[in-house]
């Protein structure tokens, strides 16, 4: 699956695909996906979740799909190799492993880039006049 299309899954359902402001949200998507979507087979012991954050390899630093600043990472991008420098991996996603080891967290990669192993996350506005 791919980013756009993962963005169409979520559109068709009025929603969005999930941001990562900050740790603790980082932290509350990781082990959602740990805990409903882990899963181990012969070919797979990961999934993959399209986030909504984009990556900037010039300045190093996440932007939310709002353009308000996003989760950087800190020490939570897959090792080794990410977050890779190349200008044309903007797109984020993020990589939980069935045992948890150094090949999960963020990783960024090009537009276009299709996962098999993936699942969809996506958000949605609560309202104010609840």
């Amino acid at each position: 699956m791919t980013k756009k299309q993962s963005a169409v899954y979520c559109s068709n359902r009025s929603a969005e695909l999930a941001d990562i402001a900050d740790r603790e949200t980082y932290g509350l998507i990781y082990g959602h996906v740990a805990k409903h979507y882990k899963y181990q087979t012969l070919v797979y012991t990961y999934v993959h979740v399209w986030i909504a954050s984009k990556y900037n390899s010039q300045t190093g630093k996440v932007a939310q799909s709002n353009g308000e600043p996003g989760f950087n990472g800190d020490r939570n991008w897959k090792q080794p190799g990410f977050p890779t420098s190349q200008s044309t991996s903007t797109e984020l996603v993020m990589r939980v492993r069935y045992l948890h080891t150094n090949d999960s967290g963020l990783l960024n990669y090009p537009i276009g880039k299709e996962f098999e192993a993936s699942t969809v996350l996506c958000s949605i506005k609560l309202s104010s006049d609840l």
